[in-house]
């Protein structure tokens, strides 16, 4: 009897599933794609979404967005361009997974991302919109309120920062070129071309002006400057190849500090340390002056009546 039901009810699963593949169920097919394009449909918001997260991940971390996707990924994964290797190299531990960002799951092409001159805004779309009907809205940068304030302060250390690495990494082609020059330095940057750097690869500038670097040769060594240390809230900033890098802040900057060291400007109350003035009261201790007058008064006073009399 049991053995009868279970196989009945194992004849029953059996024929039900059957029935669900059954070309002749024409709705069954029909709910399948649907279900099929819904989960394309959902990876490909997820991958929009994650994209969007990566590009606010890297203005909080940098103060401005990225100048193109290429540059976004080169930058989460702490791509820089090596003067020992003459290539971009990645800074990141040997095990550390690399970010990709990927395309658009459902079309296989990018996404569309532009970014205003300044840094400061973005789009984000999606390759073929219609694939996703008209419900996916073009996304932007997100206000972050007060917090953009920490994230401009990380900008410009960042670039300052980016800027000192770059006039390191001329300096450090400089020296390859006079270790193999008997010590002489360069005349000018296109000297380094091809053994030093790639004829295409572009030498690195400002991230803060987009300019060259200015490199000035004398006898015996060199100096490779900052176009424009005023983007970086400096005097100066440059490399000297006896002194290394070099910050020249401005003199009111310095002089600040100097300012606040005004524990002179406190140490004026030591002026009210005028226990001397508080000593003064010892001429308060004029009872004295009182005290005299009304003995002088009185006892005068009284005895001149009596000699009257």
């Amino acid at each position: 009897m049991t053995l009868g039901l279970v196989g009945y009810l194992f004849m029953l699963l059996a024929f039900s599933a059957a029935w669900a593949e059954s070309p002749v169920q024409g709705s069954q097919p029909a709910v399948n794609k649907p279900q099929e394009k819904l989960s394309e449909r959902a990876a490909g918001l997820r991958a929009y979404a994650r994209l969007q997260a990566l590009i606010e991940y890297y203005f909080m971390e940098n103060g401005f967005y990225p100048a193109s996707l290429e540059a976004l990924e080169a930058g989460l994964n702490m791509r820089v361009f090596s003067a020992e290797t003459k290539k971009t190299v990645s800074l990141l531990p040997k095990d550390a997974p690399m970010v990709t960002l990927g395309n658009d799951p459902v079309t296989g092409k990018p996404f569309v991302y532009t970014v205003s001159s300044d840094g400061r805004s973005y789009t984000l779309s999606l390759p073929e919109p219609k694939k996703y009907g008209n419900d996916v809205p073009e996304l932007c940068q997100v206000d972050w309120g007060w917090l953009a304030v920490a994230a401009e302060g990380k900008r410009v250390r960042r670039i300052t920062a980016n800027c000192a690495h770059n006039l390191e990494e001329l300096a450090a082609l400089c020296e390859f070129y006079a270790k193999d020059h008997k010590k002489a330095f360069p005349p000018n940057f296109e000297a380094l071309r091809p053994q030093y750097m790639p004829e295409k690869v572009r030498f690195p500038r400002c991230p803060a002006c987009n300019l060259e670097y200015v490199y000035e040769f004398r006898r015996g060594g060199y100096t490779i400057a900052c176009p424009d240390p005023h983007k970086h809230g400096l005097a100066g900033l440059k490399y000297d190849s006896e002194k290394g890098l070099m910050y020249a802040e401005f003199p009111n900057a310095q002089a600040q500090p100097k300012a606040k060291e005004q524990p002179n400007a406190q140490a004026q109350p030591k002026a009210k340390e005028q226990p001397d003035a508080q000593t003064q009261p010892k001429a308060k201790e004029q009872p004295d002056a009182q005290t005299q007058p009304k003995a002088k008064e009185q006892p005068d006073a009284q005895t001149q009546p009596r000699t009257k009399e």
